[in-house]
């Protein structure tokens, strides 16, 4: 009798080393919201949704269609929930700061917060945008859920369908829209991104250019150059594989080609803006494989990626996880670093902090993040 009882201990032994082994270095922690409910109980909300997510100075603000905007803490390798600082009415997507200000881009617009408490962002106001020149069918309202940016007071709003408008804010009011821009090439032109950099902005659309914007008079905006990136003419993959990231005097544009997994391969482009009105690639990394979301820090691009069967008959499984590129030197983008992760659910989105890669998982595991060491 002892002897078994002496085999049943060893054997959990065995087990608990074996699943510590196993899992102990990829432990996922729930993501949840905390909210007081008018009993003073707190009640747990899993984030389903994670269209956007900004980190600053040990804070994280994830925004989310399903979900609003909702700021956490980083603390002892966890996201400690602050609080709910706005509802998912009006289908919140995007998130900026600059300043002791954020930005939420929504479907009706803009909405502008105080962030002088980190932790707890104030509503200030909304700004709204309409199209000036002939929209979407079934719509006037220029929505700011597919890409704006904020520079030194300056909001440039870019719409799927190919309008851009610049406005300015005053005072933390309601934004004055200074003049727009229509820009559009043929049918499936599309705007992707666009970002502002000094006096200039720069957007990327999904026929693989980028263009150059003059806003020294954002009220007289003037494109005044365009640039073909690799790969111009191909396919495009899908929507989320496109977007514009800046460090220094060097944009970094990124996109995917292919169609349905057959051939596909995104491409990470380094682009020279010391003369914005002449933009020069620099420097060009391939990636075998689909990239959908990433992040820049520290000299380092961060970027989510999928790959798998090249056919209907082909067995290769499905592999996905982070890759991390030194960009230092722009005419040399090198890997410096990969994370593989083992099981099929996807990834929503990842952030970087100064001491690790946070990332937001979906399917079976939505609603929750992993941190990993950088």
């Amino acid at each position: 009798m002892r002897q078994t009882v002496i085999k049943i201990l060893i054997a959990v032994i065995v087990l608990v080393v074996g699943w510590f082994t196993f899992w102990g270095s990829n432990i996922i922690n729930q993501l949840s919201s905390s909210s007081k409910s008018s009993s003073g109980e707190i009640e747990d909300k899993r984030l389903v949704q994670v269209d956007d997510v900004v980190y600053r100075d040990g804070y994280v603000y994830v925004a989310g269609q399903m979900n609003g905007l909702n700021v956490y803490k980083i603390d002892a390798g966890r996201m400690r929930f602050q609080v709910t600082a706005h509802d998912s009415s009006d289908y919140p997507q995007l998130v900026r700061t600059e300043g002791n200000r954020l930005f939420l881009g929504t479907v009706p617009g803009v909405a502008l917060f105080d962030l002088s408490n980190p932790a707890d962002p104030k509503y200030l106001s909304s700004s709204t945008f309409t199209y000036r020149t002939p929209g979407p069918p079934g719509t006037d309202k220029l929505s700011a859920d597919n890409s704006f940016e904020v520079n030194q007071n300056i909001i440039a709003i870019a719409g799927l369908f190919g309008e851009i408008q610049f406005a300015r804010i005053t005072n933390d009011k309601p934004a004055e829209v200074l003049s727009d821009l229509r820009y559009k090439e043929g049918p499936g032109d599309w705007i992707k991104k666009i970002i502002i950099s000094g006096q200039y902005a720069y957007l990327i659309n999904d026929l693989q250019k980028v263009l150059t914007i003059d806003i020294r008079d954002p009220a007289q905006p003037k494109q005044i150059a365009e640039l073909s990136l690799p790969g111009a003419g191909q396919v495009l993959y899908q929507f989320n594989s496109y977007t514009l990231l800046q460090s220094s005097n060097t944009l970094f544009a990124t996109y995917t080609t292919g169609e349905k997994n057959v051939g596909t391969k995104s491409f990470v482009v380094a682009i020279s803006i010391s003369n914005p009105s002449a933009p020069v690639i620099v420097g060009k990394f391939e990636v075998p494989s689909v990239a959908e979301k990433f992040a820049l820090h520290n000299n380092r691009l961060y970027l989510i990626y999928k790959n798998g069967p090249q056919t209907d008959k082909d067995s290769t499984p499905l592999r996905k996880g982070v890759m991390v590129l030194d960009i230092s030197n722009p005419s040399a983008i090198s890997k410096v670093k990969e994370y593989h992760l083992k099981d099929s659910d996807p990834i929503e989105n990842l952030v970087v902090t100064d001491e690790n890669l946070i990332l937001f998982r979906g399917g079976y595991n939505s609603g929750t993040y992993q941190f990993l060491p950088l």
